[in-house]
């Protein structure tokens, strides 16, 4: 078979690329968000069927799978880097292939030596975003909703003076119940009263007592969370460049740039079940930021 080769110039102008990669890293650190990077890996899971004494696997993921959760990803090697996030959009509304969300998206800026693959997950550490979800009760104490909550730290006026600035924690803001038949029941439920926010970022119905929705009823919950987002595409990631120093091929070196990808809302992929590297980060306030 023939090779066609290219016909190389005799001769190359020394070129600089302008862009100075060092720099950039110095004003990632000092201006950049700190995420979290989960990496995403295909789950080998199998469902197997029966059929007339005849037993197959099939691609389908199994739903009762420990490590991914019938979602067909395995979440793994959790670890901190900086990324520059552009053009985030969490655009709400009610007739939407998701309910009320839109699709979203954000643009995050890496480091080259930080490659992520399709779905993998970034969460903003110390970010916040208020969910909003409806679903059904399943544990008699320990609830875990869509998203572990944080519990957020803000000054707020205090009730018998306003002026007089007093810190509170605040994580579920809403929650209401339905019974088993359907009807909304009667009481609010509040946070601290009924039910209390664990490290892990479920809630602990063990204040309310017999006082809590039984198991089987609908439960709304408005809470703050941390942002997440999962990696779908990759429009500038292979933006490395020659750099000369000289006028010959052989001396050229390949200059690393930072990587550019989009995600969308992680509510819209799959997940696993929440756990403490979720929450761990609250939300505080230094002495100084006293009004």
């Amino acid at each position: 078979m023939p090779t066609l080769r290219l016909v190389q110039p005799k001769y190359i102008e020394p070129e600089s690329i302008d862009f100075d990669i060092d720099e950039f890293r110095r004003a990632l650190f000092q201006k950049g968000r700190e995420l979290t990077w989960d990496w995403a890996t295909s789950c080998p899971c199998q469902m197997s069927i029966t059929s007339t004494g005849r037993s197959s696997l099939v691609s389908q993921n199994r739903i009762d799978c420990s490590a991914c959760r019938g979602s067909g990803i395995i979440y793994s090697n959790r670890q901190t880097t900086i990324g520059m996030l552009t053009d985030a959009m969490l655009d709400q509304k009610f007739f939407n292939l998701y309910a009320r969300y839109a699709e979203g998206s954000v643009f995050i800026t890496l480091l080259p030596e930080h490659v992520p693959c399709l779905n993998d997950r970034f969460t903003l550490t110390r970010g916040i975003v208020v969910y909003e979800e409806t679903g059904m009760r399943h544990s008699a104490t320990v609830e875990q909703p869509r998203f572990p909550i944080v519990k957020r730290a803000m000054y707020l006026g205090s009730e018998s003076d306003p002026t007089e600035p007093e810190l509170t924690e605040i994580g579920v803001l809403y929650c209401r119940a339905a019974g088993l038949n359907g009807q909304i029941l009667p009481t609010e439920y509040e946070e601290n009263v009924h039910f209390t926010v664990t490290d892990d970022g479920e809630i602990d119905w063990t204040l309310a007592g017999a006082g809590a929705p039984p198991i089987g009823a609908r439960l709304s919950l408005r809470y703050y969370g941390r942002p997440c987002f999962v990696v779908r595409g990759f429009p500038f990631i292979q933006r490395d460049l020659y750099q000369n120093n000289a006028s010959s091929m052989d001396t050229r070196y390949l200059g690393l740039h930072p990587i550019k990808i989009i995600c969308v809302p992680e509510f819209l992929g799959a997940r696993n079940p929440p756990v403490v590297g979720d929450v761990t980060v609250p939300d505080t306030y230094p002495s100084q930021d006293l009004p």
